[in-house]
C-alpha cells in the first residue's frame, strides 16, 4: 500500500496528472499526510488512526474542490488509488 503514495507522487513529478491549482493543493495535501501517516509507528494504533482519519476529512474535500473539466483525470489516476489505499490502511489501523 505505501507503493501506491509513492506511484502518486511520482505521477505528480513527471506531470502525469494535472489539475486545477486548488484540487492540486489539495490532492498533494492528502499525499503528504498519507505519507506521514506512513512513517508512524504501528504499535500506536491510535495516533496513526488519528493522522489516517485528517487524511480522510481532506480526502472528501476533495470532492467539493476537484470539480474542473481538469480536476476528472487527477481524480482517475491518483485520488481514486488514494481512497483504496487509505481504507485498507484505517482498516488496520482503526480497529478497535
Amino acid at each position: 500500500m505505501r507503493i501506491s503514495a509513492l506511484i502518486v507522487a511520482a505521477a505528480f513529478v513527471i506531470g502525469v496528472a494535472h489539475a486545477s491549482p486548488p484540487c492540486q493543493a489539495l490532492v498533494d495535501k492528502v499525499t503528504k499526510g498519507l505519507d506521514s501517516a506512513h512513517k508512524m509507528s504501528d504499535s500506536d494504533k491510535t495516533a496513526k488512526c488519528r493522522a489516517l482519519s485528517l487524511v480522510d476529512y481532506d480526502l472528501m474535500d476533495v470532492a467539493h474542490v476537484c470539480l474542473a473539466p481538469d480536476d476528472k483525470k487527477i481524480i482517475e489516476q491518483s485520488v481514486k488509488p488514494l481512497a483504496k489505499s487509505l481504507a485498507g490502511e484505517m482498516e488496520q489501523a482503526c480497529r478497535g
